[in-house]
C-alpha cells in the first residue's frame, strides 16, 4: 500500500498506486463516515463529560466545582487510559465503588460540548452537493444520539445507522450496520467509500461489505498511532489532514506526500469506560 520515506519523513505512494483508488473514489455516489475521531475529536467529548461528572460530584459533596473540574481534567491529561475517574475519587477520599457508577451515568447522559471543525463543515458542504452521505457509529445508542444532536448533523442529509441497535454484537466490524447504511442510501457497495479512523474494526467491515475505505488518521485521535493488525484491517488509503481528505473525496489530484508524523509511536487504546465502550 505504501512506498518509501522521503528525507523529511514523509510517505510517498508508489508511482501509479494511488490512481486506481482515486478512480474508484471518483465513481462513488456515497460517502459513509465514522463519527468519533473522524468527524470530531473524541477527546473533546471525554473532557466535556468529565467536566459534567466533576461538577456533579462537587455539588453532592459541597466542594468547589471549578477546582473539582480542574483536578479531574488534569488526571485525564496525565493518563486517559489508567482509570482517571477512580484516581480522582480516591484523591478526594471518595469510594470509587460507590461514586464511580454514578459518575459514569452523569458522563454518559450529559449534553456534549462538542462541535465540528470548520474544515469538516466545509468538506460536508462540498460532498453534499454531489454525493449521498452516510454515518455509521459504534457506542451506546443514546450516547451516540446525543453526540449527533450536539454536532448538529441534521444540517446535512445523512443516512444514520447506530450499530448499537443490534446490541454490542452488532458493532463494527459486523456486516449488518454497513449493509444497512448502504440500503438506506440506495447505493451499491462498489460505488461507496467509507471514512474512519480505527484499524481495529473500521476497515475490515468496509472491506467485507465491498466498499472502498480511507483512514482519517487525524492528529489527537485516540487511535492515531494504532497500526493495522493484518492486511485485511488496513484501509485502501489514509490521510492525516481534512484538506487532503477533501481533495481525495472530491476527486482532485492528491498532494505528492503524506505526513508520517502520526504513523510512529506506541499504540493508543480505548478509554476504559469513558469513550464509546459499553
Amino acid at each position: 500500500m505504501r512506498g518509501g520515506l522521503t528525507a523529511d519523513g514523509s510517505l510517498v505512494e508508489p508511482l501509479g498506486a494511488f490512481e486506481p483508488i482515486l478512480s474508484g473514489v471518483r465513481a462513488c455516489e456515497a460517502v459513509v463516515f465514522d463519527l468519533d475521531d473522524t468527524l470530531y475529536l473524541e477527546r473533546d467529548y471525554v473532557r466535556s463529560g468529565a467536566r459534567a461528572a466533576a461538577r456533579w460530584v462537587a455539588a453532592q459533596t459541597e466542594a468547589d466545582p471549578d477546582e473539582a473540574e480542574r483536578e479531574l481534567l488534569a488526571q485525564i491529561s496525565r493518563s486517559i487510559r489508567r482509570d482517571p475517574f477512580g484516581r480522582w475519587l480516591r484523591r478526594r477520599s471518595l469510594d470509587p465503588r460507590v461514586w464511580l457508577p454514578r459518575m459514569l451515568d452523569v458522563y454518559r447522559s450529559h449534553r456534549p460540548g462538542i462541535e465540528l471543525g470548520i474544515g469538516v463543515q466545509r468538506l460536508l458542504e462540498r460532498l453534499a452537493r454531489k454525493h449521498k452521505l452516510g454515518l455509521l457509529t459504534d457506542g451506546r445508542l443514546e450516547q451516540q444520539r446525543r453526540k449527533v444532536e450536539a454536532l448538529r448533523l441534521e444540517r446535512w442529509p445523512f443516512a444514520i445507522v447506530y450499530s448499537d441497535e443490534w446490541g454490542r454484537q452488532g458493532w463494527k466490524p459486523d456486516l449488518r450496520p454497513y449493509q444497512t447504511v448502504l440500503e438506506r442510501l440506495g447505493v451499491p457497495a462498489e460505488r461507496s467509500v467509507y471514512v474512519g479512523d480505527n484499524p481495529a474494526k473500521d476497515f475490515l467491515g468496509a472491506r467485507r461489505a465491498g466498499m472502498l475505505s480511507i483512514r482519517f488518521r487525524r492528529r489527537g485521535g485516540l487511535h492515531a498511532h494504532t497500526q493495522p493488525g493484518c492486511s485485511e484491517n488496513a484501509p485502501d488509503w489514509e490521510t492525516t489532514t481534512v484538506y487532503e481528505l477533501e481533495r481525495v473525496l472530491t476527486g482532485q489530484k492528491r498532494p505528492q506526500t503524506v505526513s508520517a508524523a502520526s504513523s510512529s509511536g506506541r499504540e493508543d487504546r480505548e478509554i476504559g469506560g469513558l469513550a464509546s465502550a459499553p
